[in-house]
């Protein structure tokens, strides 16, 4: 909103204000005013309100210095100011420029730093998700060793069962007779008797 040739200034009058927490007042040049040059200051107050930081800036109108007629610069001071106010007025043009530059870093920056913070939450996210997949595969490894466990034991006990059952069966000599559920022969086995061979 200011001037171009006042925003140098009055944002630097800012800066010292809000670090040092004081009035501060600088020259802001002259503005035309009924055809004559009017000299102003620029002052800087930071003020609190509602809990809120803020500054008040003001544009105080200079007092008037009186010419001195008596007073004639020799053309080689003439000539000498003219080149020092050209130099002024490049360098405060790079230096508006180098502001500009670094605002436009800034609002990059800023930029840069909004997407590595979403890229964080997503991350952050993306871990959780893999946080409880883990938990989820380590519960269902967990059932699945006990489920292995119990086979192996129904396992065992059916071959403790076969192997009686087969020592029974070898080590008798009587006729053994197996009959279904409807009572039905299925097949018989009995050892030969080795006396009897």
């Amino acid at each position: 909103m200011a001037r171009p040739n006042i925003r140098t200034k009055l944002r630097s009058a800012i800066q010292q204000a809000g670090q040092d927490n004081v009035r501060i007042v600088v020259a802001g040049g002259e503005i035309a005013r009924n055809d004559d040059a009017q000299s102003f200051d620029i002052a800087v107050q930071p003020i609190l309100f509602d809990g809120n930081d803020l500054f008040l800036v003001c544009f105080i109108d200079a007092p008037k210095q009186q010419k001195r007629s008596d007073i004639h610069a020799a053309p080689e001071d003439v000539s000498h100011v003219a080149g020092l106010q050209q130099e002024l007025e490049a360098t405060r043009t790079e230096l508006q420029a180098a502001i500009r530059n670094l605002e436009i870093s800034s609002e990059e920056q800023k930029t840069i730093n909004e997407d590595a913070l979403s890229n964080n939450e997503e991350f952050q996210s993306t871990n959780e998700e893999l946080r409880t997949s883990k938990e989820e595969l380590q519960s269902m490894n967990e059932e699945l060793t006990a489920l292995n466990s119990q086979l192996q034991e129904t396992l065992d006990r059916q071959r403790t069962t076969s192997n009686d059952l087969q020592n029974v069966l070898y080590s008798t000599d009587v006729a053994t007779l197996f009959l279904d559920t409807q009572l039905k022969s299925g097949s018989s086995r009995r050892r030969p008797n080795p006396c009897s061979m």
